[in-house]
């Protein structure tokens, strides 16, 4: 089934729909895990961001936030990360350990 549509299915059957929230959750590790934007809470307008310690040298993302973005960006110089953070106006963000 994969081999037709490039995704797993949520049935045995291949008459069934897509398992999107398999697909959908790839997209959450990515944001929260690798990229760093822990939590995003557009209600109060919060953001917490977490570096992990990943052996990976760079990373960039973008999400939408309502009509705005939050876009982040790092990269590892030795010990150091530098990253770029654009928030939309009235934003708190947050660094989490």
């Amino acid at each position: 089934m994969a081999d037709r549509t490039g995704t797993l299915w949520e049935n045995a059957q291949d008459n069934a729909s897509l398992n999107h929230g398999f697909a959908s959750h790839a997209a959450v590790t990515f944001y929260r895990d690798v990229l760093g934007l822990r939590r995003v809470d557009a209600v109060n307008r919060r953001l917490e961001v977490r570096f992990s310690d990943l052996s990976m040298p760079s990373c960039a993302g973008t999400i939408p936030v309502g009509a705005e973005t939050i876009s982040l960006s790092w990269r590892r110089e030795g010990n150091r990360v530098l990253y770029r953070l654009k928030t939309p106006e009235g934003w708190k963000v947050v660094s989490v350990r």
